[in-house]
């Protein structure tokens, strides 16, 4: 019964929020904002963007590292039984 009870609730309040926000960023409002104000309650927090930036670092070390063992299997320098991984591996571009 207390799961319901908190379902429940959690559902009225959700949907309370929800059409209050739809109110509230509406397009014809945003359209009306000061820029600034759009660009701040839209932007990604430095520590986001930090992150994604060396995420994106990562990847590239990755993606560099991949291509040198494709050149290496490629070149017969490495067993066809080391290839089992890729089916795994989903190259990003």
């Amino acid at each position: 019964m207390k799961s319901l009870v908190d379902n429940v609730t959690t559902y009225a309040v959700e949907l309370l929020l929800v059409q209050k926000l739809e109110g509230f960023l509406s397009p014809s409002r945003i359209i009306k904002m000061n820029p600034k104000l759009v660009q701040k309650t839209a932007a990604e927090s430095p520590i986001t963007v930090g992150q994604r930036e060396q995420l994106r670092r990562k990847l590239e070390v990755l993606v560099a590292g991949i291509e040198t063992c494709r050149c290496y299997v490629n070149h017969g320098l490495l067993g066809k039984k080391l290839l089992s991984w890729e089916k795994y591996f989903h190259r990003p571009y």
